[in-house]
């Protein structure tokens, strides 16, 4: 069944008659670009493969677990393309087959628009010839295989000027640090928690309110 979608959150900002798993791919709306296209519905969206790599030790029961690596993800998108005339149908077709030629392609979906998946058209089925009216399916190859957030998550220093960093994922990330430190700022240490790994940018020996001369940059 399709239906309205109409999403209340700050990410809403394009036309609620889309469906709800609408494709938007690098930047465009595919039903806003082509009249008669219509997404029917999205799979490979849910979960991620991984292999995991283990070891046979003698006649031991089991194996040594040594490492998980996730696979590449594959979406599958179920499309409708009608056509008043057949003209208008090979024009709509060469559209789609233009807007899905972009490699390594942004694309959200309309029920899920502060995330975004990477990935690079490989199949667009076939159609009968001499109709105006098909359903299909487009396959999106995704090399990595995660889905991340639109926006940027910022972190801000506490009164002890300590800034925690937990942005709330499913998957470890680890923030970029730009930092330059002058005057009374001497060091900026940040520490994994996960780990205790530690990493230092400046000069810890540096005194309170002592000014340098060379400012130490990370």
């Amino acid at each position: 069944m399709l239906y309205d979608f109409r999403d209340t959150t700050e990410y809403m900002e394009y036309p609620v008659s889309l469906p709800a798993q609408a494709m938007q791919f690098d930047g465009k709306w595919i039903e806003s670009e082509i009249p008669g296209y219509r997404t029917l519905y999205v799979s490979g969206r849910e979960t991620i493969s991984a292999e995991i790599t283990d070891t046979v030790v003698g006649a031991a029961d089991g194996s040594l677990y040594e490492r998980r690596r996730y696979e590449p993800r594959t979406l599958i998108i179920g499309y409708q393309l009608i056509a008043k005339t057949n003209e208008e149908f090979c024009e709509a077709f060469n559209r789609l087959n233009g807007i899905l030629n972009t490699e390594q392609a942004q694309i959200s979906f309309n029920d899920e628009l502060d995330k975004y998946y990477i990935g690079t058209k490989t199949k667009l089925d076939d159609i009968p010839s001499g109709t105006n009216a098909v359903t299909g399916e487009i396959e999106i190859y995704c090399t990595d295989p995660f889905k991340y957030s639109v926006q940027e998550f910022t972190a801000h220093p506490d009164e002890n000027f300590l800034i925690n960093v937990n942005y709330g994922g499913t998957y470890p990330a680890y923030p970029a640090i730009d930092a330059v430190m002058n005057s009374d700022m001497g060091y900026l240490t940040y520490i994994l928690e996960r780990t205790g790994s530690t990493i230092i940018a400046g000069d810890e020996t540096e005194v309170d309110g002592e000014d340098v001369d060379n400012a130490s940059e990370l």
